[in-house]
């Protein structure tokens, strides 16, 4: 990971500048409380869940991105789709991820996003529940298909729509 990572930054792409660190910021700076929707035990978690032969093949895979220039194609396309907020493309994107031929690459998506989205939709909720008012900032791939965070809290009786931003 923090090799792609770097491969990013090769591009522009600084992880410094991610939008859940400018937004913690802009919070504190607000006086707001930031919470942890999950731990990063939960996060290495779900990476240690996977098969021996699932890790094996997914670091292949980005090691293989990596030296032939892939890696950054991908973030690039990625962030492109973040920035543009395109409904129609993230939900292509998402039947790419779903019509994949690989085992791997479908494990990894269930495993790293799915299952976890159970707990974060979960976390959502209780902090809800409890009174307080809820900014809850999670990455795009978080937001798209059928075990996305809007179908699971939907799903618990939230109203979640789709907020287009005007430029």
């Amino acid at each position: 990971m923090a090799l792609t990572v770097l491969a990013g930054r090769r591009d522009g792409l600084e992880p410094a500048y991610a939008i859940d660190a400018v937004l913690a910021g802009f919070a504190r700076a607000a006086h707001k409380t930031v919470v942890s929707l999950e731990t990063t035990e939960v996060q290495l978690g779900a990476r240690r869940a996977l098969s021996d032969g699932v890790k094996a093949a997914s670091l292949e895979k980005a090691l293989d991105e990596l030296e032939s220039g892939r890696a950054a194609a991908v973030l690039g396309r990625l962030a492109a789709m973040w920035a543009a907020a395109d409904p129609a493309e993230l939900k292509q994107y998402e039947q790419g991820l779903n019509d994949s031929d690989s085992e791997t690459e479908r494990a990894l998506w269930k495993q790293i996003i799915d299952n976890r989205n159970h707990g974060l939709a979960m976390r959502i909720d209780a902090l809800h529940s409890s009174g307080s008012k809820v900014l809850a900032a999670v990455g795009f791939m978080h937001m798209i298909g059928p075990a996305g965070l809007p179908g699971l809290l939907a799903d618990k009786g939230y109203r979640v729509e789709a907020i287009t931003l005007r430029r």
